[in-house]
């Protein structure tokens, strides 16, 4: 699952073509994809570098507060490193 937070704040054109200053906020939670490879490198009879990428998918549409601002579907997804070191005991 992937909790979102979503914000925009300024003037936005209404639909009778009046100016109108507002801030909208949407937050949610939504299914997520994700894929991830990883590597470890001995450095040591106990310690290891380790390398991790993931790649991960989700969309989320806002909700009713932006109902004359439509931004569509947002992406969620996208790719991580992870880099780090292990020990085993």
């Amino acid at each position: 699952m992937a909790y979102w937070a979503y914000e925009e704040e300024g003037d936005f054109v209404a639909s009778d073509l009046s100016i109108v200053y507002d801030r909208l906020k949407s937050t949610g939670l939504d299914f997520e994809a994700h894929a991830n490879l990883g590597i470890e490198f001995p450095i040591a009879p106990d310690w290891y570098l380790t390398l991790e990428v993931r790649q991960s998918w989700a969309e989320a549409t806002p909700g009713e507060e932006f109902t004359f601002v439509n931004p569509g579907k947002l992406d969620l997804g996208g790719t991580s490193l992870y880099m780090g070191a292990a020990m085993r005991f």
